[in-house]
């Protein structure tokens, strides 16, 4: 096809070098320099009718999902978008016909020409974006998603659908008066859910913005088959924010707003899917941190007859941000124990070892020993001694597994005086009664933990416990966001000297070692709570875990 920007510089080139040769004429030069003007007004009227086209069509990659608008700046001349990848289509104002996008009942989008389809020469749609989204290469229209072009020829607009091979004629390029040509877009406008894209023929593209700039939430998989931990109680899920900055303007709208909907894949009875209260959440480095109660899930969840999907949902008036569907998995990570989140470094569990409830008194044991003393409830007084073990202060250093009369301590000691030095301080997992018994992440409390727990708590003790009869200690947390939280440590008594005291006060150990005969370990009294440094090893107390 002749292109008449071309023919019109060469003729402007020839024209010059005749007149110029014969005489000079300023009014014949003007002629001259106005022809090189039409013709860079022309050029420009073609690049910028093109890069419009692509414009367009990078738009509808953001329709589909692919990328997201980051902002739109209106300038002199029409809009600059700047793009997730770093793209920044410029579209101009009044420069190219009436070349636009619409969605078919397919759910693809084709381009439009004054309102109509756009055909190839087979009477096919052209395709904005191939069908792996990506503009594609010249070759089948419709299918590799070529973009129109258009250029300018005696005054009017001409247009290819084949990659350049043919044109066809369409309108003048500019109107009967001289004015431009018609505007892609009649206008560009935003709320705080959408961009609105209204081209020219009247359609309007809606593009979501996300909610206060996050265009994207994605679950985070705790398993490696891409599954999520979910919990019979609090649970936290991930969720990657893009953009990241946008994670903070999540975490600080309203819990009402969050929305976690769990499919049941097996029906559970006439129950298809439940719907989980949002606690809290938190943004942590462009990521949104969820904590929801699973106390709503159903127990054949729990139990492994029923799978579930769950999607997230956060629904600020019309618009809606979505995480999309991902399954859920339990497995107990506290093998059936619970606990309660005071807000601190650790959480600490509801009863002692040995026991089922928080007013049972459970098992007593010497430190760094996993076995306790008896077979029995000391609250009942049914005791079965372990076969070597005595009492007494002297017999109980005797039957301790980490002493004898030759070498003093065995194991965990720092003083050559008092036995073998090994300058260990804290429990090893083996010899720790909570780990061994409970299994893991349950452990004991260090010294520090417990000087945590004393210091970030309030005290009141009672003599009778949840009209269990049970005297002891209730511990409520005074961490701020915590203080509706409390754990209960009964009055449990020691095994000292010759035998069992039982009475108001209770020692529990930690796993942390202080000194020769002695390691820390937590005294509990009507009067408070204290940590000590003078609890002796060999002699039985209460163990209370904790986790991570």
């Amino acid at each position: 096809m002749k292109k008449v920007i071309f023919s019109l510089v060469a003729t402007a080139g020839v024209l010059f070098t005749m007149l110029t040769s014969c005489y000079n004429d300023s009014s014949i030069r003007q002629d001259i320099n106005n022809l090189y003007d039409i013709v860079r007004e022309l050029q420009d009227k073609v690049n910028q009718a093109n890069n419009n086209v692509a414009a367009l069509q990078d738009i509808v990659q953001v329709l589909e999902g692919r990328l997201y608008i980051t902002s739109v700046t209106e300038t002199a001349d029409g809009w600059i978008f700047a793009l997730s990848d770093g793209r920044t289509p410029h579209i101009n104002h009044g420069v190219s016909p009436v070349i636009g996008v619409r969605q078919d009942a397919d759910g693809i989008y084709y381009w439009t020409l004054n309102g109509g389809w756009l055909l190839d020469d087979d009477g096919n749609k052209l395709r904005v974006t191939g069908e792996d989204g990506a503009p594609g290469e010249p070759g089948a229209p419709g299918e590799n998603a070529i973009a129109p072009q258009l250029t300018i020829e005696e005054g009017y607009w001409y247009l290819s659908t084949d990659g350049g091979e043919t044109w066809t004629q369409l309108y003048k390029a500019t109107g009967e008066d001289g004015a431009p040509g018609d505007s892609m877009f009649q206008d560009v406008s935003s709320d705080d859910c959408y961009w609105y894209f209204v081209l020219t023929g009247g359609e309007t593209i809606r593009i979501p913005r996300g909610l206060w700039g996050a265009r994207s939430i994605t679950a985070v998989p705790y398993y490696s088959d891409g599954a999520l931990a979910a919990a019979d109680g609090e649970f936290t899920l991930t969720f990657d924010v893009l953009p990241a900055e946008s994670a903070a303007k999540l975490a600080a709208l309203d819990n009402a707003l969050f929305c976690l909907k769990v499919v049941y894949t097996v029906p559970v009875k006439s129950e298809l899917s439940a719907k989980l209260p949002v606690l809290s959440k938190e943004a942590v480095d462009g990521t949104l941190l969820l904590t929801v109660d699973g106390s709503l899930l159903s127990e054949s969840f729990f139990d492994g007859t029923t799978g579930a999907s769950a999607c997230l949902s956060v629904v600020d008036g019309d618009n809606v941000l979505s995480s999309g569907y991902f399954p859920l998995k339990y497995i107990d990570p506290y093998n059936g124990y619970s606990y309660v989140d005071l807000g601190l470094s650790v959480k600490w569990a509801t009863c002692n070892v040995g026991a089922n409830t928080p007013e049972e008194y459970g098992d007593y044991f010497a430190w760094g020993e996993t076995e306790p003393y008896y077979e029995g409830n000391a609250q009942s007084d049914d005791l079965v001694w372990k076969p070597g073990k005595e009492m007494g202060y002297s017999m109980g250093w005797t039957s301790y597994k980490w002493y004898t009369d030759d070498d003093g301590f065995t194991k965990y000691n720092s003083d050559g005086s008092f036995g073998i030095v090994d300058n260990k301080t804290v429990l090893e997992a083996e010899d720790d009664a909570a780990y061994v018994n409970w299994g893991s992440p349950w452990r004991m409390p260090t010294s520090e933990e417990i000087k945590e727990l004393v210091n970030n708590s309030s005290w009141e003790w009672t003599a009778d416990y949840n009209g269990s009869g049970v005297a002891g200690m209730v511990v409520t947390s005074t961490v701020p966001g915590y203080t509706d939280r409390l754990i209960f440590f009964p009055g449990t008594g020691t095994f000292a000297e010759t035998a069992l005291w039982l009475g108001a006060s209770s020692v529990l150990l930690s796993s942390t070692y202080a000194y020769e005969y002695n390691i820390y370990g937590l005294y509990v009294t009507p009067d408070g709570m204290t940590l000590n440094s003078s609890v002796f090893r060999c002699f039985g107390f209460s163990v209370r875990p904790v986790a991570e």
